[in-house]
């Protein structure tokens, strides 16, 4: 749930943690050419994957649940482990290239490759007092990567470390197609929960991670806060948690659409506490990996108290569903209802999930006020219609003669172990060389030494708004008429090594200069390479 913003000294200090909830990404391989919707959904069973766990996000391949967890310390910090529950591992324990404060609320790229969560800053107005910066609520928290393949820490925003306004990142939310950032951005302090607004950025990795073009969005009447959720299936839109109605209280709050296209927004939920409508508590909303139905937690049945910040004290959620329209809702749990199996007369706050990319599993917190006890729980879904994967083409995001499936698979020599999103990391060139007299032919999708390399070898020794080399070729030439200088097509520079003997095996992005040590010896390493075959 959301954690209300607070200054020591001035607002009592809330009881219950915050805990965000982050999307499993799908990677766009098969769809589903079906007729469902929410209620083909049925729970079937619980089961608990661990007794001590925080915020969640399960991986696209389906191999690694991400979560937080609170060490002895107090702080927070990222885990990950396997849905089976083997391999559990601190991520972000003791690391010297991090703040080592409050760390978590994890969220996998698509790709498997990058991991995000927020930091506490290593100094912040107030910094004796932590609990603003716990992941669930994000105040003083910057964005930091993780790159996994490099084990490398990445800070990809600096936010505010005062109070006039404050600064802060919470939820962040990986597209479908890994290219798009979508979190809550905090800019000021003027409500029980801050003053938030949703962000979205595109997301880069070259020459290293970094987030660029942030636009901010406000919709609706009231413009106090915003709780990022989710992406639409086709990324054209986002879902959020917020009050968007006049005069509607923070702490009633509706899950709903924005169109980024369009900026029209839709309320998915009608649960503002006015003109008859129930006072209720709802957010981390989650759209299923087949975008036929939507997974949210709400207090419904149970009420919001709306005259006191520290509503979360007496706060009592269960997880209910409905199609992504809003419509066909029903409740999934019952933790909060008496006669029920799993009913707690202590109450339960249901919260954070995540899908698992087959969409027959949610991984869900359930935290216990009584015992303070937070676990994370499987529910195991049985579907009434069933879809027949269609396969359709992966894209090639990045444009260099890969499919982000190839990219993405184990082999190298198949195009494998490499970013969909970095177009330099697949060492082929227009073949053969582009230069006077040559003859002008597109990239073929393979790299081979007598194209690929022959080719990088004939701009050796030019570079950018340099004289031509000893055979007369110039960086600088336009050959193909593109506006593009066709030294570029064969420049790189060192890129990721796959095999640890310390050189350079991918390649990286023009560096200005075309060497036989550098290009050459690249191109060389990758020939033999070809992503001709069917992804």
């Amino acid at each position: 749930m959301r954690r209300r913003f607070l200054l020591p000294g001035i607002v009592p200090a809330l009881v219950v943690p915050a805990f965000g909830i982050l999307l499993v990404l799908l990677l766009r391989e098969p769809t589903a050419e079906i007729e469902a919707s929410a209620s083909d959904y049925q729970l079937v069973s619980v089961t608990t994957l661990t007794t001590d766990g925080g915020r969640v996000d399960w991986s696209a391949d389906g191999e690694w649940i991400a979560y937080d967890h609170r060490e002895a310390d107090g702080f927070w910090d990222v885990y990950r482990i396997r849905p089976d529950g083997t391999g559990n591992e601190c991520l972000t324990c003791g690391r010297s290239a991090l703040p080592n404060r409050h760390q978590g609320n994890p969220t996998w790229h698509p790709s498997g490759r990058y991991l995000l969560f927020q930091a506490e800053k290593p100094y912040h107005h107030y910094d004796w007092f932590h609990g603003n910066s716990d992941p669930g609520a994000g105040v003083w928290c910057d964005l930091w990567m993780l790159d996994l393949w490099e084990d490398k820490f990445y800070q990809l925003t600096d936010v505010s470390s005062g109070v006039a306004p404050p600064g802060g990142s919470l939820h962040p939310h990986f597209s479908h197609d890994g290219t798009k950032l979508l979190w809550g951005d905090l800019e000021g302090a003027n409500t029980c929960y801050g003053n938030w607004r949703l962000a979205v950025a595109s997301f880069l990795t070259d020459p290293e991670p970094q987030l660029s073009d942030i636009t901010y969005y406000e919709p609706g009447d009231q413009k106090n806060w915003y709780e990022s959720e989710d992406w639409a299936l086709d990324d054209s839109g986002v879902y959020y948690a917020c009050a968007p109605l006049a005069a509607q209280d923070d702490r009633s709050t509706d899950i709903c659409h924005m169109d980024l296209d369009t900026q029209s927004s839709t309320r998915l939920t009608q649960t503002s506490g006015l003109e008859g409508e129930p006072a209720e508590w709802e957010e981390h909303g989650k759209l299923s990996p087949l975008g036929d139905a939507f997974v949210y937690m709400t207090s419904e049945g149970y009420g919001t108290i709306s005259d006191t910040c520290d509503h979360a004290s007496n706060l009592r959620t269960d997880l209910w569903i409905m199609n992504p329209d809003g419509s066909g809702r029903g409740k999934l749990t019952h933790y909060n209802e008496p006669g029920y199996p799993e009913y707690e007369p202590g109450g339960v706050i249901v919260s954070d999930m995540s899908w698992s990319p087959d969409a027959t599993k949610l991984v869900a917190i359930v935290f216990y006020p009584a015992t303070r006890d937070v676990h994370l729980k499987f529910f195991h879904f049985s579907r009434f219609a069933e879809p027949t994967p269609t396969p359709t083409p992966s894209p090639d995001t990045d444009g260099d003669g890969c499919t982000d499936s190839q990219e993405l698979g184990p082999d190298p020599t198949l195009g494998g172990q490499r970013d969909p999103l970095n177009s330099y990391d697949f060492y082929d060139v227009p073949v053969p060389t582009l230069h006077s007299g040559g003859t002008l032919t597109n990239k073929d999708k393979a790299i081979t030494i007598v194209g690929d390399v022959l080719a990088v070898l004939a701009y050796t020794g030019t570079s950018d708004g340099g004289p031509p080399n000893a055979a007369g070729i110039d960086y600088d030439e336009d050959i193909d008429g593109d506006t593009v200088k066709d030294g570029l097509a064969c420049d790189r520079s060192v890129g990721v090594d796959l095999d640890g003997d310390t050189l350079g095996d991918l390649s990286g992005a023009p560096n200005g200069a075309i060497t036989i040590v550098e290009d050459v010896m690249l191109v060389l390493a990758q020939s033999g390479h070809s992503c001709q075959a069917p992804p």
